[in-house]
């Protein structure tokens, strides 16, 4: 009987083994069903629980685990986790247990893939017991049950830490956003008010241990009375309405050029009826504190924006806020400038298998956990962060990506192995204009500079406006500046504030300058992206003044850039 079986199970085997493989592909893309989910679920069904207070609505579907279920299984002589058994994400669901049965990953095609979306859409839309949000807080407080309204990682699990920036004056709360690993800080702030009440910043998801770090402020400094959403930004104003219904005597204050879906209600008086901000009764910001605005003794602010794709006739807004907090001499911002960290942020700390998942050179090396690996992680994720496709990569075709799957060395770490670009050594070869990565996290490291995509995308459009501000700005005395992304702490003044946005202006250098060596090559993927925006009506030519300024810029610096190859660009961007 046994012989007889064996025919049957070798030509099983096979079978067997695609699946197995399509399995791991699949859990191994948690945003893949994430998408799929929010596309066969009713937009108004997933916005009508966005701002539902914790235990109001009933969430179907695939939204919480067990911590057990969360268990990544990374052998300890590759990865030292503090915590391994638990603080698991969803993004590589039990994959020792399908290696144990399985030594060789079969080859993948970007058709066998494709073939797997029927699967996941079936996945994603498993019964599951039905629970209440607030039945979904575990892991020590850790757990956010609306995380697909923004579906990006960690997910549901949304660690938080909190930094004293200013000692009893001003705190930084950080949480994690990313995708594939480029995982970066998410900040929240918050500052006291000199006749008690705390003032709140660009709010972060209000899981447990969140809001428990608050109610620790609260009961040192008094209530929460003023929540502000400075941006228009869905991964800011996705959490304000969440985090507000816990503060119910507290007031709501939102930039004004808000948008809404899938219903079109951008009309100030009418955002407290739309689904993110339903029944709290949202104020509009005042364009500066000149008038009368209840934090006037603590703070003034200024309205940057808004910047409406093609002068609104296009959708798309960009807003953002700055405010100075006078007693600490610090600045906050949301997204206008940022600094490049030397120091890695604890929040990425809390999981150190992003470090080293883009400390590899590619999908076939293998590193140890060090502190020269980690920080060699860290340098890359913020270059991803800040240019998406640094100049120091070569991407890989997504065909061979997923062939290269079988001979990964470290694909224990997430992702099935997918590691779909190579970083070139120092001594190259490097196409013309581009650079050794290390160049670039040189030329930003810990220095005050407008983000490469406000620089090329959006400011670049109106830029009266945008100098305006920065003069406006110039004029308080800060110390600091705390922005919402990467560092926490941007050492610098009203001088170095200016001075970053010189990109607008025909002057001397400045930081984060990318018509000069070695940003010029970092930024070639994002010249890209806006030229094929502006062919598809979506964006507006940038200025002519700016344009012109920065012909002069990259004349002045030598610097010549080739033509595009076949590493560079995804999709309709490659040139």
């Amino acid at each position: 009987q046994e012989e007889a079986e064996r025919p049957h199970r070798e030509n099983r085997e096979p079978l067997n083994s695609h699946l197995r493989s399509i399995y791991r592909t699949m859990v191994a893309a948690p945003q893949l069903k994430a998408i799929l989910f929010l596309t066969l679920v009713s937009s108004l069904r997933a916005y009508q629980f966005i701002s539902m207070p914790a235990g109001c609505g009933k969430l179907s579907g695939r939204i919480s685990m067990g911590a057990n279920a969360r268990t990544r299984s990374v052998p300890p002589s590759v990865l030292s986790l503090k915590s391994s058994g638990e603080e698991k994400e969803i993004s590589d669901l039990r994959l020792s247990s399908s290696h144990q049965h399985q030594t060789k990953t079969p080859l993948f095609t970007r058709k066998s893939v494709l073939a797997t979306l029927p699967l996941a859409a079936a996945a994603a839309l498993q019964p599951a017991e039905r629970a209440s949000a607030s039945s979904l807080l575990d892991e020590g407080g850790l757990a956010y049950g609306r995380w697909w309204v923004f579906p990006l990682a960690p997910y549901s699990r949304k660690k938080t830490v909190r930094t004293e920036v200013v000692k009893d004056e001003v705190w930084a709360f950080d949480q994690i956003i990313g995708a594939l690993y480029v995982w970066t800080p998410l900040r929240m702030t918050v500052v006291k008010l000199q006749k008690g009440g705390l003032l709140v910043f660009n709010p972060v998801p209000p899981t447990e241990e969140c809001l428990k770090l608050v109610r620790e402020l609260e009961g040192e400094h008094g209530n929460v009375r003023f929540v502000v959403l400075g941006s228009t930004a869905l991964e800011h104003k996705s959490a304000a309405g969440p985090f507000k219904r816990h503060f119910p005597s507290a007031e709501l204050w939102v930039v004004p050029d808000q948008y809404s879906f899938p219903f079109g209600l951008e009309n100030v008086g009418l955002l407290g009826y739309t689904q993110l901000f339903w029944g709290l009764n949202p104020q509009p910001l005042p364009l500066s504190s000149d008038g009368d605005v209840p934090w006037k003794d603590d703070l003034e602010h200024v309205v940057l924006g808004p910047f409406k794709s093609r002068g609104g006739e296009a959708p798309g807004v960009f807003e953002d806020v700055a405010f100075f907090h006078k007693k600490s001499k610090t600045l906050l911002v949301t997204d206008v400038v940022q600094t490049f960290p030397s120091k890695i942020p604890d929040i990425i700390l809390d999981d150190p298998r992003a470090l080293l998942f883009h400390a590899r050179d590619d999908a076939f090396g293998k590193v140890q956990d060090t502190p020269e690996v980690r920080q060699r992680g860290w340098e890359r994720i913020a270059l991803f962060s800040l240019f998406f496709q640094p100049g120091g990569v070569e991407v890989v075709p997504w065909g061979q990506a997923f062939k290269d799957l079988q001979k990964g060395q470290m694909n224990e770490l997430g992702w099935n192995g997918l590691f779909p670009f190579t970083w070139r050594p120092q001594d190259g070869p490097h196409p013309q204009g581009k650079f050794y990565w290390r160049e670039s996290v040189e030329a930003l490291k810990d220095k005050c500079f407008v983000p490469a995509v406000l620089q090329k995308l959006i400011l670049d459009r109106e830029p009266a406006k945008v100098l305006a501000f920065a003069d406006r700005v110039a004029q308080w005395n800060f110390e600091r500046i705390v922005p919402c992304h990467l560092g926490s702490e941007i050492k610098a003044g009203p001088a170095e504030f200016r001075a970053a946005f010189g990109f607008l202006e025909d002057g001397g250098d400045f930081p984060g300058n990318l018509e000069t060596r070695p940003l010029c090559g970092d930024a070639q993927f994002l010249e890209d992206i806006s030229m094929s925006l502006q062919d598809l009506g979506t964006i507006a030519a940038p200025d002519k003044n700016v344009a012109e300024v920065r012909r002069k810029r990259k004349e002045r610096s030598g610097v010549s850039q080739g033509e595009r190859g076949p590493g560079d660009g995804w999709g309709p961007f490659r040139n």
